[in-house]
């Protein structure tokens, strides 16, 4: 049943593509950004997200969650094996014979030594020991997967925010220039309504702009703030007003490559698929654990006693007890209980397909989303920087048509707003772009080229 449900999950992910099965993976002593961090380009980012995948709350409490699973497993493990017990006893009591019917002898008090071991395994002929190793394997597999998938969103998470401050920060600078300007135009009008040039209508003109440019600062600033106390929450550090990574957009690679269609080959590399097909194994060996309950338990048990009233004589030949011999249990009156178990063990098989199933479906929509999201970005970028480009020109014939005497003030300090807050939309717009290659990333958990690569090979394979 279950090689049949993952070879479905092959053919959706795979789509012909050779495919193998998860591995478990060891949580590393220091972690390490994943490979898609450096695309980005940035090694503050780099920085910034070990750091979050060292100190992070949440992350550290799946890292103990793990821990613990390994620890189940592992007594799990031990508990297959053969099971070897020490025992000593001493004991003083008196015994009452007038309780057996003897009257006329004394109650005696007596001390007992006893000391000895037992041995006992179960030939496990119908499977049950290897169920458990499996239910247990599948179980740490997937909560490693979970724990992967926790870091792979944390960082996506820390790269947002990063490229959120940045924006920020990029737009902020842009509108303090804005305001520079702006109080230099004043001076010039000024100037200008002392020379005669000018009226009234003119500074309040000015004025005006400023006042609403200054509007937008503390929004921006309040943005600012916001993405660096999420950096600072997210890395595991106090937020505290001012603080925080000194992150710019040109700290960034200015990505300008659309990845190829994401194949069923490289979205197997996500772990929270990983962990489904994982949980999808581990209800496997639990149906398989009910089902062996329906059959005898023989198991091969040896033990030896040795007893005395004095402790010198508790080694002796004659202080010795022993026993040996198989045991066998069958479930008679309570088969329908363990036959519902096997059934409900089947219905949690039918869950976690549909888990996994789900997960491949939502793999493929969010990597569609993010590749669409690229390319509506990229399409962005460039209509802003063309939208910029004819401001700037529009400014610089504005500027000199004024020089030359035929062009009014008013006109050239639209121009100039005009083209500082066009470069504020291409900021934007580059902003949204590295957004939209981290939603990739994410969903993909690749590199740009790996999916380009894995297509290529697909492609090969396939001819």
């Amino acid at each position: 049943m279950l090689s049949i449900r993952l070879a479905t999950v092959s053919l959706l992910l795979a789509a012909g593509c050779a495919s193998s099965a998860p591995v478990a993976t060891q949580t590393p002593a220091t972690p390490a950004p994943p490979a898609w961090t450096a695309d980005l380009g940035s090694q503050t980012l780099e920085d910034l997200i070990v750091r979050g995948l060292e100190a992070n709350p949440s992350l550290r409490e799946a890292d103990a969650s793990l821990e613990a699973m390994r620890a189940t497993g592992d007594a799990a493990e031990a508990s297959t094996g053969v099971s070897v017990m020490l025992e000593g006893d001493l004991n003083r009591g008196r015994i009452n014979g007038t309780s057996f019917g003897f009257k006329g002898f004394p109650s005696r008090t007596l001390t007992r030594y006893s000391f000895g071991g037992s041995a006992s395994y179960d030939l496990d002929l119908f499977g049950e020991n290897d169920a458990v190793r499996a239910g247990a394997s599948a179980r740490i597999d997937a909560e490693g997967f979970r724990l992967e998938a926790a870091r792979l969103t944390l960082a996506a998470e820390i790269a947002s925010r990063a490229v959120d401050l940045a924006g920020a920060r990029a737009e902020r600078e842009m509108l303090q220039r804005i305001l520079e300007g702006g109080t230099t135009t004043l001076n010039l009008v000024e100037r200008s309504i002392s020379a005669g040039a000018s009226g009234e209508i003119d500074r309040t003109r000015v004025r005006s702009l400023i006042a609403q440019d200054e509007a937008l600062l503390p929004g921006l600033l309040a943005r600012e703030a916001s993405a660096r106390h999420a950096l600072s929450m997210l890395t595991g550090a106090e937020a505290k007003q001012g603080e925080g990574p000194n992150l710019s957009l040109v700290d960034f690679a200015s990505l300008t490559v659309t990845p190829v269609e994401a194949t069923g080959e490289v979205l197997r590399a996500r772990p929270d698929i990983k962990a489904a097909e994982a949980a999808l194994k581990a209800a496997d060996a639990d149906r398989a654990l009910r089902a062996s309950a329906l059959y005898p338990h023989i198991r091969i048990g040896a033990r030896s006693v040795q007893t005395a009233l004095n402790p010198e004589d508790l080694f002796g030949y004659s202080a010795t007890g022993w026993s040996f011999g198989p045991s066998l249990t069958l479930p008679v009156f309570n088969r329908q209980g363990l036959h519902a178990d096997v059934r409900r063990a089947e219905a949690e098989i039918d869950k976690a397909d549909a888990r996994l199933q789900a997960a491949v479906l939502r793999a493929f929509a969010e990597a569609a989303d993010a590749l669409s999201a690229i390319e509506t970005a990229q399409d962005d970028v460039r209509r802003q920087e063309r939208a910029r480009d004819l401001a700037v020109e529009t400014l610089r014939l504005e500027r000199k048509t004024y020089e030359l005497g035929a062009g009014q003030l008013p006109e050239v300090i639209t121009a100039q707003r005009l083209a500082a807050f066009a470069e504020i939309a291409v900021i934007r717009a580059k902003t949204q772009r590295l957004r939209s290659y981290i939603r990739y990333f994410a969903a993909t958990n690749s590199r740009l080229g790996a999916a380009s690569s894995a297509a290529e090979q697909g492609q090969r394979a396939a001819d």
